[in-house]
């Protein structure tokens, strides 16, 4: 079958529209090279597996021509993404799933309107994020555990530590650790500092 834009199908039909088990070519000007899966209503609706021109594909849940559902979108290879798998909503992924970049830096967690958001862990570099999202920063409580040895569990604004938190340094400082106020990341008010000799301060 041709469709009047000149794109080539080939599969199943009932009731005289396209439903069913196929495959869409598409043509040049568009950005999709081919489809082969389920359809409903004329559109991509099932399972099914999408390729576009510039490499990128995608493997899984179509809804009305999009994707919906769990998949595996992989990127194309001039992308500094990876992939994404898990579940999308109208093409955006929405919930539970993993994204990885191609420095194999990784989130695992929840998603809202095409952006992390919700609780998950990022693994950035070796340093370990875990907490609450909105986007590039963790709000309420959390914790960030660096590949250098220092661990950070407390209440995050901004990304940063803002109010009460316990902070544990690398063995060798002298202060290895701080328990306490925190504001935009830095020791603030009251709290109390051991250090390596054994001596403990109280600051206020």
């Amino acid at each position: 079958m041709t469709w009047k834009d000149g794109s080539q199908y080939k599969g199943e039909f009932k009731n005289g529209d396209v439903s069913g088990f196929g495959e869409k070519i598409f043509l040049e000007e568009s950005p999709l090279l081919n489809y082969s899966g389920d359809w409903q209503q004329g559109k991509m609706w099932g399972k099914g597996k999408v390729f576009w021109k510039n490499g990128a594909k995608y493997v899984g849940d179509f809804k009305r021509g999009l994707k919906h559902g769990f998949g595996l979108y992989t990127h194309e290879k001039s992308s500094k993404f990876e992939y994404f798998e898990g579940t999308s909503y109208k093409d955006m992924m929405w919930g539970n799933g993993t994204f990885v970049w191609k420095n194999q830096n990784k989130y695992v967690g929840e998603f809202q309107k095409d952006t992390i958001w919700g609780y998950g862990i990022l693994t950035d570099n070796g340093d370990v994020i875990t907490g609450f999202w909105e986007g590039t920063f963790i709000y309420g409580n959390g914790s960030v555990i660096y590949k250098n040895g220092v661990k950070l569990f407390g209440f995050f604004a901004n990304g940063l530590l803002n109010g009460y938190a316990v902070a544990y340094y690398k063995p060798t400082a002298e202060m290895w650790k701080f328990e306490g106020i925190y504001k935009d990341g830095l020791q603030c008010g009251n709290g109390t500092a051991w250090f390596n000799n054994g001596s403990r301060q109280e600051k206020k």
